[in-house]
């Protein structure tokens, strides 16, 4: 048989409840929420009341009270703590032989719950000597950071530890700068052959300057007949 809307709102208003939470018990008193009770016929939870006595009620008589407004702030600073920076931390000047993941957990361990080590390698698959060490929180990873950076972990071997920083944009490799051309290409027609360039428009001026030049050859071949003529 399926429930009435009084009682999946009741199981509604219970599902929200933990143990421990604090709740309005008939309009007057404050309770402590001690186990919900959520069988399908009649809904319930346990309470403590003020004078340390238990007893059993259903969601009609009693209310979440409001959070204080000085309450809901404190939380959101709380909040906004725990998200602020990364539980990363970065560590570098390890000895080759210091740079594996037991020895770099043996390291962090004391300071929380090492969730993850990621350790970096050369191109010829060589340590580093550095690595990237994942914490369980932002307050683990700022007290390693505090005890380990600068730390000897050998004698005359220290080491640096440092938040990770994901937003810090990678450097550019730097580019050749490329050789100057030794020759302009000649332009390729859509044959794949060379273009030759176009003579069309070239072609009236370079007749008039032939026939200039063939009128002056002309009058100085007529003076010289003159003169021979003479």
């Amino acid at each position: 048989m399926p429930l009435s809307k009084r009682k999946r709102d009741e199981r509604a208003t219970l599902m929200e409840l933990n143990k421990g939470d604090t709740l309005i018990y008939k309009k007057t008193e404050r309770v402590t929420v001690v186990a919900v009770h959520l069988n399908d016929s009649d809904p319930y939870c346990t309470i403590k009341m003020p004078d340390g006595s238990e007893r059993q009620t259903t969601p009609a008589n009693i209310e979440i009270p409001k959070p204080d407004p000085s309450e809901r702030k404190a939380k959101r600073l709380k909040k906004s703590a725990a998200s602020t920076g990364n539980s990363s931390v970065y560590v570098s000047g390890l000895l080759p032989e210091d740079a594996n993941e037991e020895f770099v957990r043996s390291l962090f361990s004391p300071f929380g719950d090492v969730t993850n080590v990621k350790l970096y390698r050369n191109q010829w698959g060589k340590p580093k000597g550095d690595a990237l060490v994942s914490l369980g929180s932002n307050g683990e990873g700022r007290a390693a950071i505090k005890a380990l950076n600068g730390k000897e972990v050998r004698p005359g071997v220290p080491i640096t530890a440092s938040g990770a920083d994901f937003n810090k944009p990678k450097a550019k490799a730097a580019t050749a700068p490329s050789a100057a051309p030794i020759a302009a290409a000649a332009p390729v027609n859509m044959f794949g052959n060379v273009a030759l360039p176009n003579l069309a428009f070239a072609m009236p001026n370079r007749q008039m300057d032939l026939a200039s030049k063939s009128a002056a050859i002309a009058k100085e071949v007529e003076a010289l007949k003159a003169m021979l003529g003479k």
